[in-house]
């Protein structure tokens, strides 16, 4: 492989990596067709509640009548001086919403509330409870939310998500609430482990939890939810702390990851759970993300491109603030990509501005294989408090993503005339015992502490979004314009499909980037025109034959210290999903083994060029791409023995 000084180029998992010069790296903005995506009116869901504070939330969505939709969140209630959930429903495709239950257990916490639907019009609704004893509370509705049976009440677990087996399949109805909670260890004390309920009687009823415990060392921090592919197999998304020797493993080390991020699989109806398969080192900070560390799975439900797809979202600072990433699987969790950061604005020019950050990601597939993620957006806010809500698609599988977009109208604000919600605590006196708890030697002077909610800053630690039964997008946010917390809503469509390789003309054509190997030289800078210009060979590293036509495709490109494009792509892009035609390069219209193609010029420009930084994380990258080769394979035959 041939080095220059200023550039090394290197093979990645699933991509050409070619670096010029090393560095932290800032997402780039590509460059996409316009008026791909469409954002509808901002309806506010929590109008019935219009006079109380709303946190911490999730979403459902019907999966034959796209005007069916359910939100569910925490509401703080100054009556209960407690955080009380609430069900909204929606039977006209969100345009309008009714509110169908509220759950307090005052003065305790009703909390992380989940409300998915299931086969035909049933749905659920699953609240924590935290009176003694804690408890979780399992809701049924048969008419799609609109109405709600008695609870059946389970154990409690923290973070708990429920999904439906809607495949057809051996284990179809199956309802599974997977979430964490402590084990008792063989020696002393607890240990964090996954549980995973499951019923075979629609909900009614549930079998004891399937637990798999956590390392001597580790915990389960960061529960996610679970998905089930078209074969039944079940897949539980969750976060890994990598040891436990200081604040429960979670403090984030410079230039180290603090966690794994880890899917567990089930193929036999929740009966058994795999071992931990790891997605992606996490770099996990909650205290600068507001405890906004849950990790989201989507599944592609069917689409011709992508079905069965994985895709999972998590809030990380490796990068020195929080980016949303991405990565997917394509082989039910056994290997995961590359994590790809759809964070799409520049990290602060100022080091120690660490910002701005991007919190609560999440992720939904539509039919057509559209992926789409959102996030709460911090990149218009000084403070690093505030956010407007954002929206980001990709039409290739999660490689690349277009542009992201608002959805809410309206910025969330901090510092303003917006009302504080409050909440009392009361400890101390005549405090009830605990079951099995020594009574104290004597009474402690009351204490009593009155705080703003603490989910003020972050709205919690989850938000709901969906796609509909008909490919419309339903995020569902929080804001304070009306002066407190309340959760809001917009229709968003994407008028396109996904599409391998990201377009038409090259969705029949290989994937064979672990065949060959990028060959660079004569890579220069010129600083007065700003531009990057390198000599680029392909080279056959197998022993197959690679016949083209043959292209390389960017699927990432980013840059420390200026905003990169792509000048000479031969289909005219200028970012990601940028295409250079290797093809009339390649002799005799194929790469034999050991054979090299022609050398092509690859061609880039810096704009708004910022100084170069050195410190704990050196900024010195000029151009930082990733690129799929595309092309036909022909394997060489087996030798003889």
């Amino acid at each position: 492989m041939a080095m220059s000084k200023c550039s090394r180029v290197f093979i990645g998992v699933g991509a050409f990596s070619a670096f010029v010069t090393a560095g932290a790296l800032t997402a780039q903005q590509p460059v996409t067709p316009a008026g791909l995506i469409t954002v509808g009116p901002n309806v506010q869901v929590s109008s019935p509640r219009g006079k109380y504070a709303h946190y911490e939330l999730l979403a459902g969505a019907h999966l034959t009548d796209p005007n069916k939709l359910m939100a569910c969140s925490m509401m703080v209630s100054p009556q209960h001086n407690a955080s009380n959930s609430v069900v909204y429903t929606s039977i006209d495709g969100g345009r309008t919403w009714k509110e169908t239950l509220e759950v307090h257990d005052a003065p305790s916490t009703a909390g992380d509330p989940v409300c998915p639907y299931g086969l035909g019009d049933n749905a659920y609704f699953v609240v924590l409870t935290t009176k003694d004893p804690s408890k979780m509370l399992v809701y049924r509705s048969s008419d799609a939310g609109l109405t709600w049976s008695q609870p059946t009440r389970l154990p409690f677990i923290d973070r708990e998500n429920l999904v439906v087996d809607v495949t057809g399949g051996k284990y179809n109805g199956r309802v599974y609430i997977n979430g964490t909670g402590s084990t008792p260890r063989i020696e002393t004390g607890s240990k964090n482990g996954i549980f995973v309920f499951r019923s075979t009687d629609g909900g009614v009823s549930f079998e004891p939890p399937l637990v798999r415990q956590s390392a001597e060392k580790e915990n389960v921090v960061g529960m996610g939810n679970s998905v089930v592919l078209s074969d039944g197999t079940l897949v539980t998304l969750f976060g890994h702390n990598k040891d436990n020797t200081t604040s429960e493993g979670r403090e984030n080390r410079p230039n180290q990851a603090n966690s794994w991020l880890r899917v567990v699989t089930s193929a036999d109806g929740g009966e058994t759970l795999s071992t931990g398969i790891v997605v992606s080192d996490w770099f996990m900070d909650r205290a600068r993300s507001q405890g906004s560390h849950i990790p989201w799975l989507a599944v592609d439900p069917g689409s011709a491109a992508f079905k069965d797809r994985l895709y999972a979202v998590w809030n990380d600072s490796r990068s020195e603030r929080l980016d949303v990433l991405l990565s997917y699987s394509s082989d039910k969790g056994k290997t995961w990509s590359k994590p790809v950061d759809v964070s799409d604005d520049r990290i602060a020019d100022d080091p120690a501005e660490q910002g701005p950050d991007q919190i609560m990601p999440l992720v939904a597939v539509n039919k057509k294989g559209v992926v789409g993620v959102a996030w709460y957006d911090r990149r218009e806010h000084k403070d690093n408090l505030g956010w407007w809500f954002r929206f980001a698609a990709s039409l290739d599988g999660g490689e690349t993503f277009l542009p992201s977009v608002r959805v809410s109208n309206v910025a969330n604000n901090f510092g303003g005339s917006e009302i504080w919600p409050v909440k009392t605590s009361v400890s101390g006196g005549g405090e009830p015992l605990r079951a099995g708890a020594p009574a104290p030697p004597s009474a402690r002077p009351l204490a009593v502490r009155v705080a703003v909610d603490n989910f003020f800053f972050s709205s919690g630690h989850t938000s709901g979004f969906v796609a509909d039964a008909g490919g419309t997008f339903h995020p569902i946010w929080t804001d304070n314009r009306t002066g407190l917390s309340q959760l809001w809503t917009a229709p968003v469509t994407v008028a396109s499909e996904a599409v391998r390789n990201g377009s038409k003309d090259l969705a029949a054509l290989d994937d064979v980037t672990a065949k060959v190997t990028l060959d660079v030289t004569d890579t220069t800078y010129d600083r007065s025109t700003k531009t990057v210009v390198m000599r680029a060979r392909l080279k056959n590293t197998s022993k197959d034959t690679v016949h083209g036509p043959v292209n390389v495709r960017v699927i990432a490109l980013q840059s420390d210290v200026g905003v990169p494009t792509i000048v000479n792509a031969t289909n005219g892009a200028a970012g990601l999903g940028a295409v250079w035609d290797f093809s009339p390069l390649v002799k005799s219209g194929e790469l034999k083994p050991d054979e090299v193609s022609d050398p092509l010029e690859l061609r880039f420009r810096l704009d708004d060029v910022r100084a170069l930084r050195q410190g704990q994380r050196s900024r010195f990258g000029l151009v930082n791409l990733d690129a799929k080769v595309l092309g036909h394979l022909v394997k060489a035959p087996p030798t003889s023995q």
